[in-house]
């Protein structure tokens, strides 16, 4: 008579829960980079030349042309 074949099952290796999931919160990190890129160029390309200009000196500036005005004349002074 045959013995019967045993089979041994071995647990599997458990894994910490932590140790592979960063490279979504980077990849979702460098998408949202990359769409923001992509909107400024497109914004950049759609608008005229005068709203580019306004544009510009907005984040050279701030919103207060007062001050833009005065950086202005002590340019002409020097």
């Amino acid at each position: 008579m045959e013995q019967p074949i045993v089979f041994a099952r071995k647990g599997r290796k458990k894994r910490d829960p932590l140790q592979h999931g960063g490279w979504k919160v980077a990849m979702a990190d460098l998408m949202i980079s990359m769409m923001c890129l992509f909107l400024v160029l497109w914004i950049l390309q759609v608008v005229d030349v005068e709203d580019q200009k306004k544009l510009l000196n907005y984040f050279a500036y701030g919103n207060d042309p007062v001050q833009h005005h005065a950086r202005r004349q002590r340019a002409v002074i020097r």
